[in-house]
């Protein structure tokens, strides 16, 4: 919006995390929390009177009746995205009819369109509605890749972000919303013992460190994990020590970063960082597929996935095979790859 007609006023409308990102990186952007079913205030109510146009990217059930409200409390347009929630469950109803030794069709593991990318059209329809724009620009996806622009939070002074600046770093955020989306730990562990091979073999005089992201749950995780690691270099382990905003500036510092079908992944590259990205349960057709050049996809072609929307149901079949038939090795090299760029 702020590339397409930055004269627009936005007021963003959420909760934590989101909203966190949104204050911190975008300062010029009107935020308004809400928490649970708590309501607005009377001022909030207020600021969003005069509005000219309301967009919902969320589109769920509790969105969908907070929006309506909205539109009859302004008389505005109302611009919902499309959020492929048809194709989705299609897409795990497939899966459910489909025999696991079936191969998973190649558009199950490519998506044809991004979420982010559905979000930039219902915005540009909003635009549109409003008068700001006249017609669908060509270019637009060129120009609104995700982006938090670390400019945006000054000079930070935090002790582990100095030890960020020096040496290599390689991220791990081993978490997810849902336990079925995070990829075992023992897979974790034997990725990363792959990667020391790589990195040894290839870049001998390099010191490579660990950083572990994530939350409170992650860092036992991430513990579980450096107990089966002999890993050479520098390990840091801030999951569950730091903010959202915080782990993206954390993240920020890393040459590539390893983890699931997750919000930090996505955060990753919205700093610029590429990422290694290992899909189970949920389909990169979804949407959420990583989109950076330097970034990839792992994932199996088992016809029974994507067994959920979200990754919320357990595995049917108690063995989580679409994780433990990835390529460590391919994966190895790929963090390692990415970890490279840039060293003599």
């Amino acid at each position: 919006m702020k590339d397409l007609a930055p004269d627009v006023r936005c007021i963003w409308i959420g909760s934590s995390p989101a909203i966190d990102l949104i204050k911190s990186f975008y300062p010029e952007v009107d935020c308004i929390g809400v928490h649970n079913d708590a309501p607005l205030s009377a001022i909030e109510l207020d600021r969003l009177r005069s509005v000219n146009c309301i967009v919902d990217l969320q589109c769920n059930p509790k969105s969908y009746l907070f929006t309506r409200k909205l539109r009859q409390l302004s008389n505005s347009p109302l611009i919902r995205s499309n959020k492929l929630r048809t194709l989705r469950n299609l897409l795990v109803l497939k899966a459910r009819l489909r025999s696991r030794q079936k191969e998973l069709p190649k558009s199950v593991r490519h998506p044809q369109i991004l979420q982010y990318e559905l979000m930039e059209q219902t915005v540009i329809r909003a635009l549109i509605a409003i008068g700001q724009l006249k017609e669908n620009p060509s270019n637009a996806s060129l120009i609104s890749k995700p982006k938090l622009p670390l400019a945006a939070l000054g000079d930070t002074q935090r002790i582990w972000e100095k030890e960020l600046k020096y040496g290599c770093w390689i991220a791990i955020a081993p978490g997810a919303s849902f336990p079925t989306k995070k990829a075992p730990l023992s897979l974790i562990v034997r990725i990363v013992e792959r990667l020391k091979v790589e990195l040894q073999t290839h870049s001998p005089k390099q010191n490579f460190g660990l950083l572990f992201i994530g939350n409170a749950d992650d860092r036992e995780t991430s513990v579980h994990i450096l107990e089966k690691l002999n890993w050479p270099g520098p390990i840091m382990n801030l999951a569950g020590q730091t903010s959202i905003v915080e782990s993206a500036i954390a993240v920020s510092r890393c040459k590539a970063l390893l983890g699931n079908d997750a919000g930090l992944s996505h955060i990753a590259e919205a700093v610029n960082v590429p990422v290694t990205m290992l899909f189970g349960p949920t389909a990169e057709g979804f949407g959420f597929a990583p989109h950076l050049p330097g970034s990839q996809a792992f994932s199996a072609s088992l016809g029974c996935r994507p067994c959920s929307k979200h990754g919320r149901t357990k595995c049917r079949f108690g063995d989580k095979l679409c994780f433990e038939l990835l390529s460590i090795d391919a994966i190895a090299q790929h963090i390692a790859k990415n970890a490279r760029v840039g060293l003599s």
